[in-house]
């Protein structure tokens, strides 16, 4: 069970130092993201299905970092109980699963809100991050990888010259599969991405967000929430990233369209699909 020190230290310092040996393994790391209801802990058969995906890709003596979080709805007095639930939930039945991995579980309490509050919370902050490592990248696909950062770099400096109205597709960050997950890939692109954000300060945007392979207007299913709003989830991740490496809320603005706005149609090859499944910046004014 997760221990009630009164002090946060200790997790604090155990959670950092644990994030420091997965990297210095060489590894690269993954979080799956589990969304809860209000004030609800236990697991779904959705949260267990996705569990079981992941724990498949586990190694033996694995080191696996469980956070669980609570948003602003009730208090900090309830709110850190229940995100211990929801950590030891996830950590249980990883480990009825698979008894060779290293679990390190901690309930992290309240996320504070954003200035405007909702009585319907932040959907967003109520999860359980299950932090791990994957499988090592091949040297060929990092020389790959250093190819596709110089050539996005390229493309994102046009972005400060674009027009009012005009807009900057970004396929290359891709996503999971059905999720508003960034691939491990993409990472490094979206950091290039907000050092072009973060350098002209009188940029104002919107991140538009599409999904591919749908009827024409539909949006696709978000496998994490079970919500018919991927594009809109896609959009909103990466509004979350750069506000939480400190673009100001009033700069950006997000929405997703679904299907509706295909870059090409129809579809008839991966590629084209791909095309579709992208997230555009739209320069709002300069």
């Amino acid at each position: 069970m997760i221990s009630k020190s009164k002090s946060n230290l200790f997790p604090c310092l155990l959670f950092l130092c644990m994030l420091s040996a997965m990297r210095t393994a060489g590894a690269p790391i993954d979080t799956l993201h589990l969304y809860f209801g209000i004030n609800q802990y236990k697991l779904t058969d959705q949260h267990k299905s996705q569990l079981k995906i992941t724990i498949d890709s586990f190694r033996r003596e694995q080191k696996i970092v469980i956070n669980g979080f609570c948003d602003y709805l009730c208090s900090k007095a309830y709110n850190q109980p229940l995100s211990e639930r929801r950590a030891n939930e996830v950590r249980n039945f990883i480990r009825a699963s698979n008894q060779h991995v290293s679990i390190d579980a901690t309930g992290k309490g309240q996320i504070p809100g954003p200035g405007g509050k909702s009585g319907s919370g932040e959907p967003r902050d109520r999860r359980v991050d299950v932090i791990y490592t994957k499988p090592d990248i091949p040297e060929t696909s990092l020389t790959r990888a250093d190819s596709l950062s110089a050539k996005f770099s390229k493309k994102i400096d046009s972005l400060p010259g674009l027009k009012v109205g005009k807009s900057l597709p970004l396929e290359e960050l891709t996503f999971e599969p059905g999720r508003h997950i960034l691939r491990y890939e993409a990472q490094p692109l979206l950091k290039l991405l907000l050092k072009v954000i973060t350098d002209n300060r009188n940029l104002v945007f919107e991140i538009r967000g599409h999904v591919c392979c749908e009827d024409y207007g539909n949006d696709g299913i978000d496998i994490d929430q079970g919500t018919r709003n991927l594009s809109v989830n896609r959009a909103r991740e990466i509004y979350y990233y750069f506000l939480e490496n400190g673009i100001d809320k009033s700069r950006m603005t997000y929405t997703g369209v679904g299907s509706s706005q295909p870059k090409v149609y129809p579809e008839a090859t991966a590629r084209d699909q791909q095309l579709n499944r992208r997230v555009e910046i739209v320069v709002l004014k300069k």
